[in-house]
């Protein structure tokens, strides 16, 4: 169950660095909507992730573990992977 937790906040950690930045491309009325709006559909995918986390599948919670892990200890190459797209939520 804890290996489950952890994987849920590195989720919700890569959630709050894309609406972290999301906010940041919306502010002053002049940001850049389009990006916006790429990042906050890639944060619903992440909900999505989020919401198949069961403790009861420790395969599948070890892959996000093992997927997530690195790119919440390396922010750059989170948003370098993040460029790959679908393939990075197939865990």
């Amino acid at each position: 169950m804890i290996q489950a937790e952890v994987a849920m906040e590195l989720i919700n950690r890569a959630r709050g660095l894309l609406y972290e930045r999301i906010y940041h491309l919306e502010a002053g009325g002049a940001g850049d909507q389009r990006a916006a709006k790429k990042l906050d559909a890639i944060a619903v995918k992440l909900y999505e992730l989020l919401r198949t986390i069961d403790y009861r599948e420790p395969k599948r919670v070890r892959a996000v573990i093992a997927r997530w892990s690195p790119l919440m200890r390396d922010e750059e190459q989170f948003w370098t992977v993040l460029k790959e797209g679908p393939g990075l939520f197939n865990v």
